[in-house]
């Protein structure tokens, strides 16, 4: 849970850092994990802290900056008949998290997929599931293209 909690606070962050000044990022990087935390809270209504791994968190949030261009690039090769630019802020941070996951790091892909089809029926997808049908297809081109690249 620890691990889950830490990607949906990373995605909050990744929401955020699209939201705001791409260069002052790494200034307020602290503070945007305050206000993950703080709407995490918010939108499960509770008060308690939020068991999260920060070591996790900040590697994911912090490699997906690093990569950027490249986890975009990626996402954008891996697209049918659509364009990054189209994609909500959620589903693109939900997309950068996991495809910075399966190029990164040693999490076995379908994990990682599962996850971000997990988050995005929280936090993006509505009664008739688009958004995880769109998402979960966009993965798992990418996992397939990076396969192929082994």
């Amino acid at each position: 849970m620890k691990r889950h909690n830490s990607r949906i606070l990373a995605m909050m962050t990744l929401y955020q850092h699209d939201l705001i000044d791409h260069s002052k990022m790494k200034d307020i990087l602290e503070e945007d994990k305050i206000n993950a935390i703080d709407t995490y809270n918010e939108i499960h209504g509770t008060d308690n802290e939020v068991e999260y791994d920060e070591t996790f968190y900040y590697s994911l949030v912090k490699g997906v900056l690093a990569h950027i261009e490249e986890l975009d690039d990626m996402i954008s090769k891996n697209l049918v008949k659509w364009t990054i630019d189209r994609l909500s802020f959620v589903d693109k941070a939900i997309l950068r998290l996991a495809t910075y996951e399966m190029m990164y790091t040693s999490t076995p892909k379908q994990i990682i997929i599962n996850e971000a089809i997990d988050i995005t029926g929280d936090y993006v997808d509505t009664e008739d599931f688009p958004a995880k049908k769109f998402n979960n297809r966009v993965l798992d081109n990418i996992k397939e293209s990076l396969n192929g690249r082994q």
